[in-house]
């Protein structure tokens, strides 16, 4: 609880306002493959609202994930909230340890879901993508910053801070080369062009950042 009202504060801070007054915080043990838990939250929710659900893994300590029965309780779980606010369930989940397999546990996760955003860390930058879109495009990528924020001092003197999330629009995210012989050479002949090219900072690029016009692309 009290790392919690950390990162509200630090949001305050950031976003220079207060937190909304209708954001609620339901720290209670609760079993999602429950029924009577999933119907005694349910009653407590206004209608509209935003659920989430950390983790998936904690509020199912009892639940095999890799079993399609248990992994079918859960889904039931979270689709019953749903239905019952008539809003939106979030639920937070990890990976296995190979990140190129996705959600861990049972396939049938991934399949019920409307939506899978995954967000990632490498050296350098901490992003999210689309992993999953059921009404539109995948495969979007963004990047973020975590930055820290000031909390002031605890009773011993010690420095208290959180973090804030920020967009980074300035890191181009690193996509996989194609490996088709034409567009291989499209895109040798563009980074040939982007080398040349004199314009800087287009579309939030950044200031040292090269960009070429969509049509001198293409007519090369």
């Amino acid at each position: 609880e009290y790392g919690l009202k950390n990162r509200v504060r630090a949001w305050e801070i950031a976003n220079s306002k207060s937190c909304p007054s209708k954001f609620k915080v339901f720290l209670d043990p609760f079993r999602i493959n429950n029924l009577k838990d999933v119907n005694d939250f349910a009653k407590i929710l206004p209608k509209e609202c935003v659920v989430i659900i950390d983790t998936l893994n904690r509020s199912a300590p009892d639940a095999d994930e890799n079993s399609s029965k248990d992994m079918g309780l859960i889904i039931d779980g979270m689709k019953t909230i749903q239905s019952r606010c008539e809003g939106l369930v979030i639920c937070v989940h990890h990976t296995g340890k190979d990140v190129s397999k996705g959600l861990r546990g049972h396939s049938s996760l991934l399949a019920s879901l409307d939506s899978a955003i995954q967000v990632e860390r490498t050296l350098s930058t901490r992003s999210w993508s689309l992993a999953k879109s059921k009404e539109g495009e995948d495969d979007k990528t963004a990047n973020f910053d975590l930055n820290v924020q000031d909390l002031g001092k605890d009773s011993d003197g010690d420095q208290i801070s959180s973090c804030s999330v920020k967009w980074n629009k300035n890191f181009l995210i690193e996509k996989k080369e194609p490996s088709g012989k034409q567009q291989r050479s499209a895109l040798i002949l563009i980074k040939k062009l982007l080398t040349q090219s004199e314009i800087k900072n287009k579309s939030n690029a950044g200031a040292d950042t090269s960009c070429i016009r969509v049509e001198d692309a293409i007519s090369s």
